[in-house]
């Protein structure tokens, strides 16, 4: 809104990049506007400078997305809030959530178990890929590690 009219080629430069990268705009909730220059009159200018932008492998692992602006605080920014749920999850509250133990960090061992959980993880994808495995076989490893040695205490 205001300021002056952008080239066509810009845009279509980004639409392509979007589409190169294989990425889609999750869209929002809120004011289409993020940001604004600060001066009045016929000079003052509004745009929507900030967007949220998921590859497929991000849809499948959130299924509910939602992009929310937010009111400005301190800048001529709006910050946008990001919220990415798993459906599965919600419809699964069986599934404890994992919390690491801060008591483990005294125990003998759980360094070595989290060395190896992420040392035998494969290193092949994306890095969200590589982290989220990795991540999921500390969470197992600890688990097993874990009852394990309650057995042994017990």
């Amino acid at each position: 809104m205001g300021g002056p009219t952008k080239p066509n080629k810009q845009m279509d430069d980004f639409r392509q990049a979007l589409m190169d990268c294989e990425l889609g705009d999750l869209g929002f909730k809120g004011s289409q506007f993020t940001w604004y220059n600060n001066r009045e009159g016929s000079e003052f200018t509004k745009e929507r400078l900030d967007r949220a932008l998921v590859n497929g492998a991000w849809q499948q692992l959130y299924d509910i997305n939602s992009v929310t602006t937010l009111p400005v605080q301190c800048s001529n920014h709006n910050p946008i809030l990001i919220s990415s749920k798993n459906f599965a999850l919600i419809q699964n509250p069986t599934r404890r959530i994992f919390i690491y133990e801060f008591a483990w960090a005294k125990k003998e061992g759980h360094e070595e178990i989290i060395k190896r959980a992420w040392q035998g993880s494969l290193k092949v994808g994306t890095k969200a890929d590589v982290t989220r495995r990795g991540l999921q076989r500390c969470r197992f490893q600890l688990r097993q590690w874990n009852h394990e040695s309650r057995r042994k205490s017990l």
